[in-house]
């Protein structure tokens, strides 16, 4: 293709994805997830929040459509070997440690959700291990009890649901020989049962140092 093909080809499919974003509620919610701002349409992306979750852990960047070159040598290509965005925009793609060229990067498909998105990157990009959610009853047995006397009990509450942020999963990598890290989902109903374990290791900890 030559470039002022590319270019009609690019324009014709950001009227398209327009029209689209107009009219499909779905694509209107992902596209206002990442917040794009005054910027054009998007092939990769990374909004305030999915920036501010990966700061420390990658280099985000977006590239917009008007420059032709490069966002067709990032898009997926048909086979005949035409830039495609048939998965819609903004689509989004990762370049692994020592990668530098497109035949090695990783195309994220999941949901267009700062959660799921974040989960991918550290999952597949990144191969960070996942800190699993409990319940009040599964947390004592399934976490304290098999994790070891040794470590330190990291417990994170979340109101949301949400996974673990990456930099969480790297901090939990780097003191896996010493510490647990786990999640709980914050429900309001009990959080007296909460705040009576955090009382019985506070009497815990000051008998221990009255002992000493």
């Amino acid at each position: 293709m030559s470039v002022a093909e590319i270019e009609i080809y690019v324009e014709e499919r950001v009227i398209r994805y327009a029209f689209e974003l107009l009219t499909n509620p779905l694509w209107k919610r992902n596209y206002d997830i990442f917040d794009p701002g005054d910027h054009d349409f998007e092939v990769i992306t990374s909004g305030n929040s999915l920036t501010s979750l990966l700061d420390g852990m990658a280099n985000t960047g977006m590239v917009e459509l008007g420059e032709v070159q490069l966002a067709t040598y990032l898009a997926e290509k048909t086979f005949t070997g035409q830039p495609s965005f048939q998965n819609g925009l903004p689509s989004l793609i990762a370049f692994p440690f020592g990668c530098d060229t497109a035949n090695c990067l990783i195309r994220y498909k999941g949901e267009l959700s700062v959660d799921a998105v974040t989960n991918w990157f550290a999952t597949t990009i990144l191969s960070l291990p996942r800190i699993l959610y409990y319940s009040k009853d599964s947390l004592l047995q399934s976490f304290v009890g098999k994790s070891g006397p040794h470590k330190v009990k990291v417990i994170f509450f979340s109101e949301t649901g949400e996974r673990a942020a990456p930099f969480l999963r790297q901090a939990a990598l780097n003191y896996w020989p010493y510490a647990a890290f786990a999640f709980v989902p914050w429900r309001e109903e009990e959080s007296s049962f909460w705040w009576n374990v955090y009382v019985y290791f506070l009497s815990f900890l000051s008998l221990q140092q009255v002992g000493h």
